[in-house]
């Protein structure tokens, strides 16, 4: 079953103006985070999403698990 977000004018407007947006997964906002959300104009979430996978790819390798860090 669809899901939809309905976004309504503000008071006073025409009615017609509803818009239904669908609320769903996307893969590729799952498999790559940033750039996904820069692409939709995400900015501070795309940069927090960076810093994030940087700082778990140095703990990886500081920690010794240089599988899960970047080489």
């Amino acid at each position: 079953m669809a899901i939809y977000v309905v976004m309504e004018p503000p008071a006073g407007k025409k009615a017609e103006d509803v818009h239904f947006v669908r609320d769903s997964f996307t893969w590729l906002g799952f498999l790559f985070s940033p750039l996904w959300l820069a692409w939709n104009r995400l900015w501070i979430e795309a940069v927090l999403a960076f810093v994030v996978m940087a700082v778990l790819s140095a703990l990886g390798e500081r920690l010794g698990l240089e599988w899960a860090g970047s080489m």
